[in-house]
């Protein structure tokens, strides 16, 4: 959709700039259903930014114990 970030950036600070995308689309978001706007197309980006950011963390905490519960 767009870019983000710049290929100097470490991982952690890509997740900020995603979390601070994310915290504006919100606020938009917010303000449209207060005035009773549609708000389709910020949601879509909302979950675009939701996906990005789960891609960069990596898998949660409950993921890696149940894979390593498996091994034993």
């Amino acid at each position: 959709m767009y870019e983000l970030f710049n290929s100097t950036m470490s991982k952690q600070q890509i997740v900020s700039v995603v979390e601070r995308k994310i915290a504006a689309v919100n606020k938009r978001i917010d303000a449209k259903i207060l005035r009773g706007k549609p708000y389709a197309r910020e949601a879509m980006e909302h979950r675009l930014l939701l996906s990005q950011r789960r891609r960069l963390r990596g898998p949660s905490f409950f993921t890696r114990s149940m894979s390593f519960m498996h091994l034993l």
